[in-house]
């Protein structure tokens, strides 16, 4: 796998079901599917921007190299935006591999190194669960 090959952004599209501001920043939840909401903090408020409000569909947009990939109990961890899927395709190359996860709302990719794919056994059609953290999301039309 060539870097050329990896893609820039994973896009995922919603619906904003709540906001709380504190101090010019707000903490945005985004509603994916029937049971998937991600959350995301953003350096604005709703009456600074026009674009957030609840009920306004929305994307979620997050880099590849921005999802972490965790296998099994996953309850001590703080990360809370977690979307369980399978691995529909591993691509490897000499550093990195891309990681091709399906999920209840779409297709989501991440980037990991060939160590953490060995290290974590990885392989096609087994079950994981894709992890964002909230300031690595941003909103998008």
């Amino acid at each position: 796998m060539k870097i050329s090959d990896i893609r820039s952004m994973n896009r995922l599209e919603g619906e904003i079901i709540g906001i709380i501001e504190d101090n010019g920043l707000s903490q945005v939840t985004i509603a994916l599917g029937v049971d998937t909401i991600l959350k995301c903090l953003v350096i604005e408020t709703p009456s600074s921007a026009a674009y957030m409000r609840i009920g306004t569909k929305r994307a979620v947009i997050f880099k590849e190299t921005e999802v972490i990939l965790g296998k099994g109990n996953l309850s001590s961890f703080s990360l809370q935006n977690r979307i369980p899927g399978t691995i529909q395709n591993i691509k490897e190359g000499k550093l990195l591999c891309e990681v091709a996860v399906k999920t209840e709302v779409g297709l989501i990719i991440g980037i990991v190194s060939i160590e953490s794919k060995i290290d974590m056994a990885l392989i096609k059609d087994e079950a994981v669960t894709v992890m964002i953290k909230q300031n690595e999301i941003m909103l998008s039309e």
